[in-house]
């Protein structure tokens, strides 16, 4: 309703709702998406710890792009953004130098480099449906660039919705390789409490319990080797834990970074 005629929607085509969205909006549609009934879509895609590689087809041009980005859901991201900048008429030099210059998101999906050999993340995700997302995400990413395993390091919120526990629990523990069960915001909860309710749901005896969130992030580091991948799930970019009412300093990026530090030393 707030589009002019003039205007151009830009409309992801293997969605399905996209697909409906198409014959109700006015004005023009750019589509993209993997499939080639798109305007805009993306072939040759290449997925690594370094980054996205992809190339891009559009009005019987291919072009090469190059992303410091990972995980599939960043091809989509960069499909939309380079066709909302095509529907604005700016130039593929430009665009394609704007998404090799792209940074990450504090706390989305975000690479963690301080010189370890296996990939680091730290993540948002503190629900069941985002805490799925982004181990799949990983292992899509395990399966083309390593062999590893996958460790992930979470816990959940106090005062809040309680029937999340468990099911993040089993989908952590059936999804990971090794799981690290610990405290996120436990507010005005027990730790042990929010954590005995995530154990109940746990599909598979692959976890262990550390309720000190900065020595739960230390020992899933400790555990990690070459090619593994490291997920930290459920604070993202928050510089805080928060503890009976009290706001503790606290940062998943910061501790990872020491941990990682920390192990260094002692090789």
């Amino acid at each position: 309703e707030l589009l002019s005629k003039e205007g151009t929607s830009v409309i992801n085509y293997d969605d399905i709702w996209g697909r409906k969205l198409i014959g109700e909006v006015i004005g023009k549609v750019l589509t993209y998406g993997l499939e080639t009934g798109a305007d805009m879509f993306a072939t040759g895609i290449k997925d690594s710890f370094e980054g996205l590689v992809v190339d891009i087809k559009f009005r019987d041009r291919t072009h090469s792009i190059k992303s410091p980005l990972v995980g599939m859901h960043n091809v989509y991201n960069i499909l939309s953004a380079a066709g909302a900048a095509v529907s604005l008429n700016v130039p593929w030099d430009v665009i394609i130098d704007g998404i090799r210059k792209m940074c990450f998101v504090k706390g989305r999906f975000e690479k963690i480099n301080a010189g370890q050999d296996f990939l680091c993340i730290v993540d948002y995700a503190h629900t069941e449906d985002a805490l799925e997302r982004l181990i799949h995400t990983a292992r899509e990413l395990k399966q083309s660039a390593s062999q590893g395993k996958i460790i992930t390091v979470f816990g959940c919120g106090g005062n809040r919705d309680r029937g999340k526990r468990p099911r993040m629990g089993a989908i952590a523990t059936k999804l990971s390789d090794y799981v690290v069960i610990t405290s996120d915001n436990p507010r005005d909860e027990e730790p042990m409490e929010i954590i005995k309710e995530i154990e109940a749901g746990a599909s598979r005896n692959n976890y262990v319990v550390e309720p000190d969130r900065e020595k739960a992030i230390s020992a899933a580091v400790n555990a990690a080797g070459e090619g593994d991948i490291l997920l930290v799930a459920g604070k993202g970019h928050e510089d805080y834990q928060e503890i009976k009412g009290v706001r503790h300093k606290f940062s998943d990026r910061e501790a990872l970074e020491a941990a990682i530090r920390d192990r260094t030393k002692n090789v």
